[in-house]
């Protein structure tokens, strides 16, 4: 009579430069092994390498776009808090024109009005004093 009973144990190996598989399993109380290598040539070996390489610089380099366009995002968020600042400024300094702008007017229209008040207040001997432009011109032009 056959007595079956199967262990099965599998193994495997990577290097850069071969594969070993081994599997071992028991039937009838014999353990068998079986293995299996895969040589890799130098073009193999390379090319493993390389495909290694070109995974690590690609993960490092959707690192760096990462960081990126994490920066761009802060520049672009500056830019527009500098921007609002800069509009809350410039509004600002239109006010601050507008009021000193207001301010003059009411000053000159004061000074107009003091002015005339003080014409008004005048005596007819003040006025007789005063030269006109007629007057003046008529001194200038016989003083030459």
């Amino acid at each position: 009579m056959i007595e079956i009973s199967i262990f099965c144990f599998l193994l495997r190996v990577k290097t850069p430069a071969c594969d070993i598989q081994a599997v071992s399993f028991v039937l009838d109380g014999v353990q068998y092994w079986s293995m299996v290598i895969y040589v890799y040539d130098e073009k193999d070996v390379k090319i493993r390498e390389l495909t290694a390489e070109l995974q690590r610089e690609r993960k490092r380099s959707a690192a760096y776009q990462e960081q990126l366009d994490m920066v761009l995002r802060d520049m672009e968020e500056h830019s527009n808090h500098l921007s609002r600042n800069i509009d809350d400024i410039v509004q600002s300094v239109k006010e601050i024109e507008s009021r000193r702008v207001r301010c003059e007017l009411r000053n000159s229209e004061n000074s107009l009005d003091s002015l005339f008040t003080i014409l008004a207040k005048r005596s007819p001997e003040e006025e007789s004093d005063t030269i006109s432009p007629r007057q003046n011109k008529s001194l200038t032009v016989s003083s030459l």
